[in-house]
């Protein structure tokens, strides 16, 4: 047999996987040379070629394909007696599991790779298999396990001198830490993984960094700093013809424009992206694109066009196994019907979402769903239930060391506290929501506590600090354009105003509020706008029964029943 005739095989091989011509892959060929026969040599290659075939369907999103393809490989292997070909098989089978949410089956391939690299020595080998078993500890919310594991990769990799297993692991420790709301650590990480890979001219692994450094900046409300590294990172990806990466790039270049108020831009990016990755069947990437989409459509208050995206991805989702994406889905669609003050239909959601997180032991998505509910059931005006399902959030979240979650439910449970007059806690919560918040830097968490902090103020007649609160939220929520956060404070001026007595002032910033929140279709704080200008107006002397009376069968309609007790109050 000559090498000749063997060249395109080699080549195909050598560029898919990104070999060099190294002597470990002249090695690779001259094992096939030593074969005696066609059929020795198909059963070596077999195993390779099924892998490598399921390896493309995994690449385009064809998750079950993938899996019968990585299967029958791994029994070829097991067959004909190849240990290194099992081990990756498996490795690569753990990998197609955790996209399909069968993160246990994940966890048992990963240690059985582990188990046969360990026996074949295979340092690399087993650096990877504890990357994976890391990832799955991502995937289910374990986030001190999986750094655990990641340690343990990268100590065998600094030995190995295993750049680009370092790097791979690097990212993988920094996209932890931004889960955890560690940001500066995350980026410390992804900066590190992002010089090894410059260093060795692993163009494929810099776009992959720049592109998670960029979210990490997304997160710090960094935007134009993350759209540098996004389109930096796309740059890349066009240049080496990785169409997949490029929509990885294009969704997130959107998701930053959409954070910045450009929805117009952002919805010409997610539309590229959605174009790519639906011609090369990038059915993962697909439902991904939808999901943002629909996130754009909820943040600019259409509920109706967001819940039908969120329906589309969430079908996807089912259809190719991906379990926590269906989870993540019910619980958007939940968030829609909470915002549309249909509360029956938001629980029924969060509650199948619940019950597939819990199911999956996904804990950070657990923690999630239970503070949506918590939210949910202060709406309806059930504020035991809401607190119970706040502190479970909360301690699933301290659990997981998750400062940016910790600080979302602590400024939730601190709101919930000044609802039912307990200030001493509700300040206590609010204050280390804030904290948190600043120390992350994250805009939008910062933006959030200083409203709940003014509204908190004014209840309590602190005047000049009810204004600094309110000036600060709303130069945050003009900077993050964020619409909602603009009524909010709209809202809180107009109060404060009123309790200066300047009442025409005030009149004007009541009307501006509902005229915002009706945009929104919020019908719960169009309720409380209402409620809250006719109360203003009879503690001025003027007629605000007319308002209280609309904000009445606001909160009838939507059952938000906590309102409608304050408004017995009012009656009596």
């Amino acid at each position: 047999m000559k090498l000749t005739s063997l060249y395109p095989f080699y080549t195909i091989i050598r560029l898919y996987l990104g070999m060099p011509d190294t002597p470990a892959v002249r090695s690779y060929l001259n094992r096939i040379l030593a074969f005696k026969s066609a059929e020795q040599l198909r059963e070596f290659v077999e195993p390779v070629i099924v892998r490598q075939r399921g390896e493309i369907f995994f690449l385009l999103g064809s998750n079950q394909q993938a899996l019968v393809e990585f299967e029958k490989g791994n029994e070829i292997a097991r067959r004909i007696g190849d240990r290194k070909a099992q081990a990756d098989t498996l490795l690569g089978l753990s990998t197609i599991y955790e996209a399909c949410g069968r993160y246990k089956d994940t966890e048992i391939a990963s240690r059985k790779a582990m188990k046969l690299y360990e026996a074949l020595k295979d340092r690399n080998g087993v650096a990877k298999s504890l990357n994976n078993l890391g990832e799955v500890e991502t995937r289910l919310g374990n986030f001190p396990e999986a750094i655990v594991y990641y340690d343990r990769s990268l100590a065998i990799q600094k030995q190995s001198d295993d750049k680009r297993g370092k790097a791979m692991t690097l990212s993988n420790v920094g996209a932890v830490q931004a889960m955890l709301g560690n940001y500066q650590r995350a980026l410390k990480s992804l900066q590190r993984s992002l010089t090894i890979r410059e260093m060795t001219g692993d163009r494929v692994g810099e776009a992959s960094s720049l592109n998670n450094i960029g979210y990490v900046q997304n997160q710090l409300g960094n935007y134009r700093d993350a759209l540098k590294c996004y389109e930096h990172s796309l740059k890349i990806r066009q240049s080496i013809g990785d169409k997949m990466g490029e929509a990885a790039n294009l969704n997130n270049i959107g998701y930053a424009q959409s954070t910045l108020g450009n929805k117009r831009v952002a919805m010409e990016c997610y539309n590229k992206a959605l174009s790519i990755r639906q011609r090369i069947g990038d059915r993962n990437g697909e439902a991904k694109t939808l999901g943002n989409i629909g996130i754009l459509h909820y943040r600019n208050g259409e509920y109706k066009e967001a819940s039908a995206f969120y329906d589309r991805s969430l079908k996807i989702r089912k259809e190719i196994g991906d379990k926590r994406g269906v989870a993540t889905m019910l619980n958007n669609i939940g968030k829609v019907y909470d915002s549309l003050s249909d509360y029956g239909k938001a629980l029924r959601y969060f509650n199948r979402s619940l019950a597939a997180n819990r199911e999956m032991g996904t804990k950070d998505g657990e923690a999630v769903t239970l503070n949506n509910m918590g939210r949910t059931s202060e709406n309806l005006g059930d504020y035991r239930k809401a607190l119970k399902l706040y502190r479970r959030s909360l301690m699933l979240r301290r659990e997981l060391g998750n400062r940016r979650g910790i600080a979302t439910t602590l400024n939730n449970m601190g709101r919930l506290f000044v609802a039912m007059d307990n200030f001493d806690n509700g300040r206590k919560s609010l204050n280390e929501a804030l904290m948190i918040s600043e120390e992350i830097g994250e805009k939008e968490l910062i933006c959030a506590a200083q409203i709940s902090l003014a509204h908190f103020f004014l209840i309590q007649d602190s005047i000049e600090e009810t204004r600094t609160h309110i000036d600060t939220a709303d130069d945050l929520a003009r900077e993050l354009k964020s619409k909602f956060q603009k009524a909010r404070v709209l809202l809180l001026r107009a109060r404060l105003i009123a309790r200066e007595e300047r009442w025409k002032e005030a009149e004007l910033l009541f009307k501006d509020s509902i005229r915002a929140f009706g945009k929104l279709q919020d019908q719960l704080r169009l309720g409380i706008t209402y409620y809250y200008y006719g109360l203003a107006a009879l503690q001025a002397g003027k007629k605000g029964k007319i308002q209280i009376k609309k904000s009445k069968e606001i909160f009838q309609k939507i059952g938000a029943k906590g309102w409608l007790k304050r408004i017995e109050k009012i009656d009596r």
